[in-house]
């Protein structure tokens, strides 16, 4: 009974302390939950050559299913990068596989399980280039006894980038309206141009010129040259 008491009691801090740490285990593990789910995550396309334009239908995101075990780890799209390195690419559409090799970034504490996107489709085009006129809108009518004479607009013409596609039907470039109610005199105005597609852009300048509006005084006839001249 002695031995027995003996081997109980011999090292009996180190034993409390091996119970105690075996019982935190044990509810560490026991109280973890493995959470999942699928996040879509935006694509970084690297090393775009310069004379080629991504088009509006290409595939912009990529799905994957991931998962956590941490306690308070938030399971967002946040922190993610799927990148696509592009130094080859060319015009036309094209199917790019996608591998984990993409996703250059996770969260820490996330694993990812599958990627549900195995191919993104890309269309590419060639950059353009092309001078189109400027044609000055302008809305309603100056003051009662004045009329617009003459519309100026300055730079007259300016040159346009983007897709091939998009340009080919372009024959002008318009101004945003111009009003000019009630109007008496001569007014200068910068004006934005209206771009009629959001790939397109400005070359080498902002999206302004300069419209002056000329207004002149509408001349009344003579009362001499009104009457009829074949009445008394």
């Amino acid at each position: 009974m002695n031995r027995i008491r003996r081997l109980l009691m011999e090292n009996l801090g180190l034993k409390v302390l091996s119970l105690f740490l075996g019982v935190f285990l044990w509810v560490q593990v026991g109280g973890q939950k493995t959470v999942q789910r699928v996040v879509s995550i935006p694509l970084e396309f690297h090393n775009m050559p310069g004379d080629l334009e991504i088009m509006g239908d290409s595939d912009q995101e990529v799905s994957l299913i991931v998962r956590t075990d941490r306690p308070g780890t938030n399971l967002t799209e946040d922190g993610f990068a799927a990148v696509i390195d592009m130094t080859s690419a060319r015009p036309g559409e094209q199917l790019i596989p996608i591998s984990a090799r993409n996703i250059e970034q996770q969260p820490y504490g996330v694993e990812i399980v599958n990627l549900l996107t195995s191919k993104v489709r890309v269309r590419l085009e060639k950059t353009g280039e092309k001078t189109l006129p400027v044609h000055p809108l302008v809305s309603n009518q100056p003051e009662p006894g004045f009329r617009v004479a003459a519309v100026h607009v300055v730079p007259s013409q300016v040159t346009i980038t983007g897709p091939e596609s998009r340009l080919r039907s372009l024959a002008s470039i318009s101004t945003e309206p111009v009003n000019v109610q009630g109007l008496r005199a001569t007014t200068t105005l910068d004006v934005y141009l209206e771009i009629p597609d959001a790939r397109l852009r400005i070359q080498n300048r902002a999206a302004l010129v300069r419209v002056e509006i000329v207004i002149e005084k509408v001349s009344e006839p003579e009362e001499s040259d009104a009457k009829d001249p074949g009445k008394s």
